[in-house]
């Protein structure tokens, strides 16, 4: 008999502890089988080899958590804002603000107890994913059958946009996380009308708020709940009440503070209805290649049996949790106007879940009654699997900057025991050598300093870009007088980097330093067999000047900083 048929009412005192014990090793174990699941698709694509660099954001993310660990464990917890200036300015990518502090806390209580390595990190990031495949195991196990609930866990964790997140510091998977479980919290209340059921879907709400300004998404869950089940008689009772107080009062101010800090570095930015319809039906297209061929047509049998069981007043209250928060997400999403296929990862784990029961229907109303269930579950799966991995399975690599070797000779050279480093890049390759010199240094020691805030001005999106300097002399007097030692320049092409804007800037530097008596051309970095190193390393000739360094927050806190010579740690 499956666990979920068992009266547990009606089961001895010792016999409910039991089942309990059973319940608590049955997820562990699955959790623990996701997350090595995870851990090991991490090492295929390549993870644990290369820099946080496969989105701008990661290095920002891993440093923001880096800062506040070093924090916690200087313990000398006074004046924040001043660590965090101090701290920015030897290593440019903290970014407390632009994003609630939920899942940078998270990462420096991790770090604290473990370590801040890479494989640390990273094992933190295939943890939160396998609990979301432990969660969608949950779920499922209430309706199905425990094969069919790890399936629709396991499926989350390989698909290819869910190996993406995994093997990246990213605040997406925790978003995935916190939204399923407040659908969860939420369903529990409209099926059983208990308050503390409410109480609980508001905390993950607030909690989801204060890891991302996306988690605004769950303002919209319970308004299409009820309109799918049309339960409006909830709105007569205290629960939602509760749920909204706690968003409003915890969740609430990070997302002002959030956009605002958003809006002040975007500008004005105006949405056209245009392009609110053009973003949704791009995260259609995304979804639907998220499961491809062997998946998605059982999501879409699964949202459609849903409805007809509604239309019938037949109400299957994980099912309408899940097509709730698929919703929420894609319109909310939509409405901001923001593409970016990441976005829909918080959509996944419902798609499975409808996947799931779509698959499960299939099964059943299939026309082959004297063929014995289980076999033609078995059938199905094998070829529904068998067109996943042929038509949209792979395992996404994660691409290699070759900042670490620069930053590990640097970092074990005596030369530069004391030096400060100039990196001049795109934003990935900037985030990936602060991230490898923070990573290893002793913190805060090195100040590095990005080309985009000491040669150029641009925004945090970089879609307004402006050199600071109009011709080559006043740039080679600006690296001169500069209190920097080394210089990195990126000299991949602009195709490559993704990025025009830096590509010129670094050409510009390197015709500069060429014919700079002050500067020598020392290393090239990275060393690869049958592969040309593209990042030049200069060292100066003679004393580092003594100056200020003026670096531009205007985006930020409104006002470019200045870190004078006495105040740089050593």
């Amino acid at each position: 008999m499956p666990l979920r048929d068992i009266n547990i009412s009606s089961m001895t005192a010792t016999a409910q502890k039991a089942l309990l014990a059973w319940r608590v090793l049955d997820y562990v174990g699955v959790c623990a089988g996701l997350w090595m699941l995870a851990t090991f698709l991490q090492w295929r694509a390549g993870a644990f080899a290369v820099e946080f660099s496969s989105y701008p954001d990661e290095s920002a993310h891993y440093i923001t958590g880096l800062m506040i660990r070093d924090y916690i464990a200087s313990g000398h917890l006074t004046s924040p804002l001043a660590y965090a200036l101090n701290y920015y300015a030897h290593y440019p990518k903290v970014a407390f603000g632009m994003w609630p502090p939920l899942f940078h806390i998270i990462e420096a209580l991790w770090t604290l107890i473990f370590t801040p390595t890479k494989v640390s990190v990273l094992l933190l990031m295939a943890l939160i994913t396998a609990i979301t495949g432990v969660s969608i195991y949950y779920v499922l196990c209430r309706g199905y059958s425990r094969t069919a609930a790890l399936a629709g866990g396991a499926l989350f964790v390989v698909l290819p946009l869910v190996q993406v997140s995994t093997a990246a510091v990213m605040v997406d998977g925790l978003i995935a996380l916190i939204d399923l479980l407040a659908m969860i919290y939420l369903m529990r209340y409209v099926e059983s009308e208990r308050t503390k059921d409410a109480i609980l879907f508001g905390v993950c709400a607030a909690l989801c708020m204060a890891t991302k300004a996306n988690g605004v998404a769950l303002a919209l869950l319970p308004a299409v709940v009820l309109t799918i089940t049309w339960r409006w008689h909830l709105l007569r009772a205290r629960g939602l009440y509760y749920a909204a107080s706690i968003m409003l009062l915890v969740g609430a101010p990070w997302t002002v503070l959030s956009y605002r800090m958003i809006g002040r570095s975007m500008g004005n930015v105006t949405f056209a209805p245009a392009i609110i319809e053009r973003t949704a039906l791009a995260y259609i297209k995304v979804l639907c290649a998220a499961l491809g061929w062997g998946l998605t047509p059982f999501c879409v049998i699964g949202i459609v049996i849903l409805l007809v069981r509604l239309w019938r007043k037949e109400t299957e209250f994980a099912l309408v949790g899940a097509l709730a928060l698929l919703i929420s997400v894609w319109a909310y999403h939509s409405l901001i106007g923001n593409g970016d296929e990441r976005y829909m990862l918080a959509a996944l784990p419902p798609m499975m879940i409808l996947a799931v029961a779509g698959f499960a229907w299939t099964v059943g109303h299939m026309p082959l009654r004297s063929v014995p269930l289980p076999a033609r579950a078995a059938a199905l799966g094998t070829l529904a699997i068998g067109l996943f991995v042929a038509t949209t399975w792979t395992v996404p690599h994660k691409s290699y900057q070759g900042f670490d070797q620069a930053a590990y000779f640097l970092l074990r050279s005596p030369e530069f025991v004391d030096g400060n480093f100039l990196v001049v890049s795109g934003a990935r390759g900037e985030g990936a050598f602060i991230s490898e010199v923070a990573m290893h240094d002793h913190r805060p020691g090195h100040l590095v300093l990005r080309s985009t805030k000491v040669l150029s001005r641009t925004n945090w999106y970089g879609t307004s870009y402006q050199l600071r300097y109009d011709n080559d002399q006043e740039l080679r007097d600006c690296l001169d007088q500069a209190p920097i030692d080394a210089i990195l320049i990126d000299m991949r092409t602009a195709q490559v980097q993704q990025d025009e804007s830096a590509a010129a800037l670094e050409k510009k530097v390197g015709e500069v330093l060429r014919s700079d008596p002050n500067w020598k051309l020392q290393e090239t970095f990275p060393k690869l067999v049958n592969t040309t190193p593209w990042i030049d390393l200069y060292s100066r000739l003679g004393p580092q000047p003594s100056a200020s360094i003026h670096l531009d927050l205007r985006y930020t806190l409104g006002r470019d900083i200045v870190v004078p010579e006495g105040d740089r740690a050593k």
